[in-house]
């Protein structure tokens, strides 16, 4: 640990643990700029907090408005998880990512997922998804030229994600289903096929 009074800087290496606001920093080297209530972060970057989990090569955070720069980075907050080049927290709960990917499966490789120019997710909320591709199991099925997908744990109503069915003649049909949360204990699906 080095530190500058002159210029209110101070150099953290090694195992790096940074405590702030409810948050949890660790990385491998961290410059903290208290003028300017700046950290900046590089090399296994981990940043946790009561709800988000955020990886990143680089990190760039200003702790008072609690908005950062994650280069090469990925969140996750409780099954959604969004990942991308460039991803810029501009608020608590609010972020954009750039050539990112998305997804709600938390298994690893996910099973499905979404991967567009541009992500604008809101934890909590939705995220809008810019020329997004949907891949299941790696393979591109459908472009789309934009989507919105929930980002809440709550059940709400809603469309699901279309499938492919096999007819009873043993050709192929698509399948689009509507989920109606009536209340907390009771739901309809609704599905039709062509």
């Amino acid at each position: 640990m080095d530190t500058d009074f002159k210029t209110k800087v101070t150099t953290l290496k090694g195992n790096v643990q940074v405590i702030f606001r409810g948050q949890h920093l660790s990385c491998d080297r961290a410059t903290i700029d208290y003028r300017n209530k700046r950290i900046e972060a590089r090399g296994h970057v981990r940043l946790r907090s009561a709800t988000v989990y955020s990886e990143a090569s680089r990190l760039v955070i200003n702790y008072e408005a609690d908005t950062a720069w994650l280069d090469d980075g990925f969140v996750q907050s409780g099954q959604v998880v969004f990942e991308g080049k460039e991803i810029q927290k501009t608020g608590t709960n609010t972020y954009i990512a750039t050539d990112a990917k998305y997804t709600a499966c938390a298994s690893c490789p996910p099973t499905w997922e979404f991967s567009g120019q541009r992500i604008e997710a809101e934890l909590g909320g939705y995220a809008r998804i810019r020329r997004p591709i949907m891949r299941i199991g790696g393979i591109p099925v459908m472009i789309l030229p934009g989507i919105l997908v929930p980002l809440k744990s709550a059940r709400q109503s809603g469309v699901l994600v279309p499938s492919l069915d096999h007819t009873g003649k043993g050709g192929l049909a698509f399948s689009e289903s509507f989920f109606w949360a009536i209340d907390r204990s009771q739901d309809i699906t609704f599905t039709g096929k062509h």
